[in-house]
């Protein structure tokens, strides 16, 4: 989505597609142990962000390229919000990405709800739209992706007293979301597998309880929702 702002310069994308090209079979490697995959992961991050200082980004553009994201969510998400809105029960969208723009997709499609929170790296600009670096002490990466990450945010304070967890994610660091989270009861993990199915599937069945592969529906969470 960021790629698709106008304001974007070519020089970025170029540099920016470089760092994927390396990165993303280093942070898909089933080999690779977590501790070296950890340490790839954030000199990733660091050198993306180092390219993004500098660059003049009008934030408003997102909400224009979010309008183009409503149709690339998996069936079935809006049934899925609709349910945790009328159950009120808090969803927490964690993501590794770029934080300005999950909250652009969401507003678009109308998910941007007072129980939906969104914990990942925003943007920190100057008065002139200036970008000049994320903020806050820590990059979310895909291996960090933790309940010490939450613990100071608005979402721990609506899911600290609460002792059920449907998880889902589609990589193995999603797997680690609840970590820390002592009170849970109850943590049911659902992962997505869309990639390097052969060589992945063995791990992501160590770390799920339920791999869903190639599939493009929320079909099961809402089946699971549906019986609660």
């Amino acid at each position: 989505m960021f790629w698709e702002c106008p304001s974007i310069p070519q020089k970025y994308r170029d540099e920016d597609k470089k760092l994927a090209e390396f990165y993303r079979p280093i942070e898909r490697d089933s080999l690779m142990n977590e501790e070296e995959k950890t340490k790839h992961m954030i000199e990733w991050y660091k050198a993306a962000n180092a390219l993004l200082r500098g660059v003049t980004f009008p934030r408003q553009e997102l909400l224009g390229v979010g309008q183009r994201m409503i149709e690339c969510y998996r069936d079935g998400v809006h049934e899925l919000v609709a349910w945790s809105q009328r159950q009120q029960v808090p969803v927490l969208v964690f993501s590794a990405g770029l934080g300005d723009s999950v909250q652009a997709a969401l507003t678009a499609a109308g998910f941007q709800l007072p129980n939906v929170k969104v914990v990942s790296n925003f943007l920190d600009l100057d008065d002139n739209d200036k970008i000049v670096g994320i903020k806050g002490d820590e990059v979310i990466h895909t291996m960090n992706k933790n309940e010490t990450t939450i613990k100071n945010t608005e979402y721990y304070e609506m899911v600290k007293e609460r002792r059920n967890v449907l998880l889902m994610g589609d990589s193995i660091g999603d797997a680690r979301m609840v970590e820390g989270m002592e009170h849970c009861a109850a943590v049911v993990k659902l992962g997505f597998l869309g990639h390097n199915v052969r060589d992945s599937l063995p791990k992501y069945l160590s770390q799920f309880d339920v791999v869903l592969v190639n599939e493009p529906s929320m079909r099961l969470p809402n089946a699971i929702l549906q019986l609660i």
